[in-house]
């Protein structure tokens, strides 16, 4: 099992199974399909706590590599998935698959939502990554469960 841990605004799109997948940097080992996941908030904390029950499984794992643009146009001036670049409607699709959302009150997109959540968590210079894509099918939120360091 590999344990990933999640900022709290990503849990109730993870609980409402909208979110089922999450951008990561390359390391040595990430998850594999059909492997368990374990997704938590708050993690190294008193606050830690499991996100979904049972663990779900791995589905796939995509290559990403994502730069934002360094202009006030708000848009990715690089995004490929597995080397094949998208236009703005897939990567519409895929900030509302990463769990973020807007208001229908609201002029922004999902996409813009994202992209300033991207440069002010990592910046505005490239980034090479891995999407690891999971299957919430049997799963539900647990009742607020900690764990111990």
């Amino acid at each position: 099992m590999v344990a990933y841990n999640f900022k709290r605004g990503f849990v109730g799109a993870i609980q409402a199974k909208r979110k089922r997948q999450t951008v990561r940097r390359l390391r040595p080992r990430h998850a594999r399909p059909g492997e368990a996941l374990q997704l938590y908030t708050g993690m190294r904390t008193k606050h830690c706590r499991k996100i979904l029950t049972p663990d779900p499984p791995c589905t796939r794992l995509d290559e990403i590599v994502l730069e934002v643009g360094r202009s006030h146009e708000w848009r990715f001036a690089l995004f490929e998935i597995n080397g094949i670049p998208l236009d703005e409607a897939a990567v519409e699709a895929f900030a509302e698959r990463d769990g973020f959302e807007v208001p229908d009150t609201y002029e922004f997109t999902a996409t813009s939502v994202m992209i300033r959540f991207w440069a002010i968590t990592h910046g505005l210079g490239p980034f090479e990554g891995v999407v690891i894509h999971w299957d919430p099918s049997d799963c539900s939120a647990p009742a607020i469960e900690e764990r111990r360091s």
